[in-house]
């Protein structure tokens, strides 16, 4: 057989077994995603040709098996690849796939679900969803003329898509504020949502990754700051702050300016602090002024220096009272003098006889139907916080915390002393311990000598009077569940302490040492 008749007879084996269905399939895939297809080069006259039309079916099932593959799964291309976080006070996380359309949105605190209610954003474009959100906290009045500010943080494993992303949705965010008339400020960042370090500190206290990422950030550039305190500010508090100190960065980008509107201004600040220093601005020099924060609570921090004295003052933001001062004189000899002086204003204190009276009268009794009722004012770093009031009964204590200027209860635990479970209380209510008290208070009145003769047998059995001793600490509390008094004080260079039955007058222990 000849070999162009050879030829012949494979070519048309092939056509046989290989029918032409290219175009059928190819309808098949019109309605699917574009594919491209490659066209091979022309070859030249000959033997090849018949070779390339056999090369033809592996073409068409290659083809077939792609629109196979697209039609059976169609989600491929639509997996969620990027992360996109928002912070106010409610905090949103939001998946997106590639075409930036919502896989699933999470809220990560009880304020983000109520604005989320039960909606079901799957499916949606982000713009349309952040568009919701932004519109749904306008209204529930999370942002508005006092508080202005939203954090977007977004995740995204390839960097430059992560950084357009970024841009485009505080880009939306930005044009939804001001299309409702608010004037925002937008703040927004690349952050890894599966950084152990921001995902531990994130659970420790209960903030999203996000914020997390935002308040290390701060503190990288301001040491003085702590994450304990930022962890209870807003976002609008946290941008405050960081446009005050000046800690942007390039990793944080921002547009607009965080309200300040609920704050008294920098200058009612210095006039406070002036005032409490007794000088007026032309004395002064040097001067700085910058937002801080303690728990939670937001302050300016003022500093000047007249001569070689520079002041400190620290004016809480809101109400404008000076509560702590300190004053440090550089003598001529370079040595620091330091004055450091808590000021609070407490001419409207209710004062501790008359929180030890709201307490007693909480239990229905009088001071001489009790064991002992001892009442201190509770401070931090100086700043009086409440009064704690201690009233011990025959077999329980009750301790109160009484607020400073209302003197409304804002606290009452009992607990039982020796063995006596005690029935516990949270809140202080006066009709529902009051018979308790005054069961529990009769006989404590009658059991115990009381405070003031426990005192004068500790010091006859010293041989020392009242106005003699100095640092005079008396308690009440049980020993081996017998009740007593625990007495302490001084006397020029000796130490006395005392032990004294509380329904006896028995001292059971003494001890005098040098101090």
């Amino acid at each position: 057989m000849k070999k162009q008749e050879l030829e012949k007879k494979i070519g048309t084996a092939i056509e046989n077994a290989t029918p032409n269905k290219l175009d059928s399939i190819m309808n098949a895939c019109d309605t699917q995603k574009k594919t491209t297809i490659i066209e091979m080069p022309k070859q030249k006259k000959g033997g090849w040709k018949k070779v390339l039309k056999a090369t033809s079916a592996v073409a068409a099932v290659l083809i077939l098996v792609l629109c196979l593959s697209v039609i059976l799964n169609p989600g491929t291309k639509s997996s969620a690849e990027s992360v996109i976080l928002l912070d106010v006070n409610p905090s949103f996380s939001i998946k997106i796939d590639a075409e930036e359309n919502v896989v699933s949105i999470k809220a990560q605190n009880e304020d983000a679900a109520k604005i989320l209610g039960t909606t079901d954003h799957k499916g949606k474009h982000i713009g349309q969803v952040v568009n919701v959100i932004v519109d749904s906290m306008i209204e529930n009045d999370y942002i508005g003329e006092l508080r202005n500010s939203i954090l977007v943080s977004v995740e995204d494993e390839d960097a430059d898509r992560g950084d357009k992303l970024r841009e485009k949705v505080a880009e939306m965010v930005n044009q939804r504020l001001q299309n409702c008339k608010v004037d925002g400020a937008v703040l927004s960042q690349a952050v890894d949502c599966n950084k152990k370090e921001y995902k531990d500190l994130a659970k420790q206290h209960d903030i999203s990754v996000g914020k997390a990422a935002l308040i290390q950030e701060m503190i990288s550039k301001d040491a003085t700051l702590t994450f304990e305190d930022l962890a209870e500010l807003s976002v609008n508090e946290l941008a405050v702050i960081s446009e005050s100190k000046q800690l942007g960065t390039d990793s944080v980008k921002q547009t607009g300016t965080a309200s300040q509107k609920e704050y008294i201004t920098k200058e009612a600040a210095l006039e406070a602090a002036l005032n409490r220093a007794g000088l007026t601005a032309e004395e002064i020099k040097e001067l700085e002024i910058e937002f801080d924060c303690k728990k939670g609570t937001m302050f300016y921090e003022v500093e000047f220096r007249v001569g070689h004295v520079e002041y400190e003052y620290k004016i809480n933001a809101t109400t404008g009272e000076v509560y702590k001062e300190e004053i440090e004189n550089d003598d001529d000899d370079g040595e620091d003098i330091d004055d450091d002086e808590v000021i609070v204003d407490t001419s409207d204190f209710i004062g501790e006889a008359e929180a030890q009276k709201i307490a007693l009268n909480d239990l229905g009794l009088e001071e001489s139907a009790v064991a002992f009722v001892g009442t201190e004012l509770e401070t931090d770093d100086g700043v009086p916080e409440y009064y704690e009031v201690k009233i011990y009964l025959d077999t329980t204590k009750h301790t109160y915390k009484i607020d400073l200027r209302s003197g409304a209860i804002l606290a009452h635990k009992e607990k039982a002393l020796g063995g006596n479970n005690g029935n516990g209380n949270g809140n202080g209510n006066g009709n529902g311990n009051g018979q308790q008290g005054n069961q529990h208070g009769s006989q404590a009145g009658a059991n115990a000598i009381g405070k003031e003769k426990a005192l004068k047998l500790a010091l006859a059995d010293a041989g020392l009077q009242e106005s003699e001793v100095l640092d005079i600490e008396l308690e009440y509390d049980h020993d081996d569940g017998k009740a007593v008094y625990e007495i302490d004080f001084k006397y020029n260079n000796m130490e006395y302490e005392y032990e004294i039955d509380a329904s006896t007058g028995e001292i059971l222990k003494k001890e005098a040492d040098a101090d």
